[in-house]
Parts: structure tokens; sequence; C-alpha cells
């Protein structure tokens, strides 16, 4: 009997000592623990059809795990969203946690640097969306009025929160165990933070957003022809930063960079591709990659439909004369 008794305190006493150690560190481990069964638990929750992980897939390491807090971290509870930095299939990832269930996962390329001083575009992506989910967890979010819908202005699918977009689903973006159907990945990475957020009954399908405005075309009287060329766009890390003509750069402004037309200037810019067109003020320098000739914000890329591509073949017009744009700087 003492020896049972020795023995069942020696056993408390090492699980006190474990129970001391850093508590983030056991939400790593928890966090990347849950393979197969974390997925058949979702599938369960949400109605999706089960689609566990085999053992062999690509699972972030448990020292990957990077805490993302809120505004107000202090808060009980209040961090719910992390982000484990990995590679899939040699590129570059980023997966999203939510109460330690993968979410997304956000994917780059062999290129992209992950280094501690240079954090990978994915990351970054990853990040942002945590960010946000964070901030939304300590506001008491209401998980109904998270939705996935079918957007027309760039043809793919977007995960909203009220009339906010929060990440949109494409070859970039995707569910961690894919359904290799964007359209079903949208719908039940959805379902996950409907039921995670706060347990809001499953979406059955997605929604449609109205189609965007017609494009606002200037008369052809003040219109100088300009050239030709191709558009790239510009976002998400750039948000927020200093422009040249030292505006706050907004991503989701109809504005553009141009190497020299003078700042002010409005363009109409074409998208050969499909001939939508919309109008862009010129308030930054670039693109400098050689071959390009604009740099469209993600806003103006949208209403292009050239979002996924990332470039698009593009006229551009000049409207106004360039005298009257110089003479706004």
């Amino acid at each position: 009997m003492n020896q049972r008794f020795c023995i069942g305190l020696g056993a408390a006493v090492v699980t006190t000592i474990l129970g001391t150690t850093s508590s983030s560190h056991a939400e790593q481990l928890s966090a990347v623990s849950q393979s197969s069964h974390t997925n058949h638990l979702v599938a369960q929750l949400v109605n999706e059809p089960s689609t566990a992980l085999p053992s062999n897939s690509n699972q972030p390491p448990a020292q990957a795990i990077i805490v993302v807090p809120p505004p107000s971290p202090a808060q009980p509870g209040a961090v719910i969203a992390k982000v484990a930095r990995h590679e899939l299939e040699g590129n570059q990832a980023a997966t999203l946690y939510v109460n330690n269930i993968p979410v997304l996962t956000f994917i780059g390329s062999r290129e992209q640097s992950d280094s501690k001083n240079s954090p990978s575009e994915p990351f970054l992506r990853a990040t942002q969306v945590a960010e946000k989910l964070n901030q939304l967890n300590l506001q008491h979010l209401d998980a109904n009025s998270i939705v996935a819908i079918v957007n027309p202005a760039c043809n793919c699918y977007t995960i909203k929160v009220g009339s906010e977009d929060l990440v949109q689903i494409n070859g970039k973006t995707r569910l961690p165990e894919t359904t290799k159907n964007f359209a079903t990945d949208a719908l039940q990475a959805t379902n996950r933070l409907r039921y995670l957020m706060g347990n809001a009954p499953p979406l059955k399908e997605l929604a449609t957003a109205p189609n965007p405005p017609s494009p606002q075309v200037a008369p052809e009287a003040t219109v100088r022809y300009q050239g030709t060329g191709i558009a790239s766009w510009y976002g998400y890390e750039s948000n927020g930063r200093e422009s040249a003509s030292g505006e706050s750069f907004n991503e989701n402004a109809m504005t553009a960079a141009h190497r020299t037309l003078p700042f002010g200037t409005k363009l109409r810019v074409t998208n050969l591709n499909n001939g939508r067109s919309v109008i862009v003020r010129i308030n930054d320098r670039g693109p400098y990659v050689q071959g390009r000739i604009i740099d469209l914000s993600k806003g103006a890329a949208i209403e292009l439909g050239m979002l996924d591509s990332g470039t698009a073949p593009v006229r551009l017009d000049v409207l106004g004369s360039l005298e009257t744009a110089a003479n706004r700087q």
C-alpha cells in the first residue's frame, strides 16, 4: 500500500511540474497533433463529407505555430486564431488554425523567403486574417454574419463577415485538405469559421454577390490615346503605407502607379482580354518590372477581372490633359 501511495504521489508531482511549463508550447503541440481525427471531427460538426488527412499529409511542425495577438491580448480567451508556417509540395505555405482546427491554407512559391527577417507572402496573408479573427472574437462576433459568396467582380469566391471581405478562396488560398473545387472549399471553410467563431449552423450553399456597377466612361472628347502593355496589381503588404505622392495607399481605392505620368492624372484602363474598363488616378510610382506599364490597386484589378491572373494586357487612355494633371500636384 505504501508503495502504491509513493507511486501515485510521484505521478502527481510529475504532472504538476509538466503543468507549469509553457502553455503556448502545449497549445502548439495540440494544434498539430490533430490530423485525421481533427478533420473527421470538423466534418461531423459542420456537416461536411469526412475528408480526413492521411497520416503522411503535410502537417506543419509544432514549433512553427505562431500566436497572433488581438489588440487587447490580456482578455482571457482572446487569442483563438494562430498561424503555422510550413512547406506544401515544395512551396512556402501557412495554415490558419482557429481553436486548434485548421481552417485555411495560404500558398506561395518556392522562391519566396520565409526567414525571421523576411516572412513569406502566404504567412503575411494568413497573419492578416488571424489578426482580424482575433479582433472579431474580442468584439463578440455574431458567427451568423460569416457567409461565402460567388463574386462575379473577380470570378472568385469570397468569405465575408457582414459587409466586409475577409478572404478570397482561389489557387493561392484554399481548404487545408482541399476538395480541388474552390466553391466547395469556400463553403466548407466558411462553415468551419461559423462553428468555431460562435457555433452558428452550417450554410448549405454559396450566396451570389450583386453585379458590380457599370464602369464610369469619360466623354470621348476628353480622351487622348496613351498606349498598350501589360498591367499588374499590388496590395496586401503595401496597404496603408505612404505612396510616392505622399498619400496613404488604399488597396481598395481606384488608384495606380506609373513611372512617368504626373500625379493626379486620370486614366481609363481597359482589359483587352475581357473588354472591362476602370478609371484610376495616378498617385504612386512603378511598376519596376520590365515589360509592365502600370501597377493597379487591388480594387482596380477586381473591377478589371484580373485579380487571380495577376497581370493582363491593357490599353491606357489619358483623360484630360497632362498639363491639368500636373497643376493638381
